[in-house]
């Protein structure tokens, strides 16, 4: 089957922050013969680290074990890391509502 296009999203590993958190990237750097495009989504950690304490997932994932403090230390490194450096990169700032069908569009154009 022949996909023209998709869509990938996660949380990607970032391999000097962990070898086990997040889903690893070393298959992207494979596909350099393919348009990619990447949107970064960027916010202050302060406003990441409200979302995180504030969304609710599967108790499995025991998100109560992290501190504010620790979750500031672990976004400002994680912040520091920037975009991974894969294809064209549009950067988006998630500070308030993101309109998706824009983001979309500039997407698009990447892929002309």
């Amino acid at each position: 089957m022949n996909t023209p296009a998709a869509v990938l999203s996660s949380f990607w590993r970032r391999e000097r922050l962990s070898a086990t958190s997040g889903t690893p990237t070393d298959w992207l750097h494979a596909l350099r013969d393919t348009s990619l495009v990447e949107v970064h989504c960027v916010c202050p950690v302060a406003l990441a680290v409200q979302r995180f304490q504030m969304r609710q997932r599967h108790p499995g994932h025991d998100d109560r074990r992290h501190t504010t403090e620790d979750l500031v230390h672990q976004f400002t490194r994680l912040e520091g890391e920037g975009p991974l450096g894969i294809g064209a990169l549009i950067r988006a700032d998630t500070s308030a509502d993101v309109d998706p069908a824009t983001i979309a569009a500039i997407v698009a154009s990447h892929l002309d």
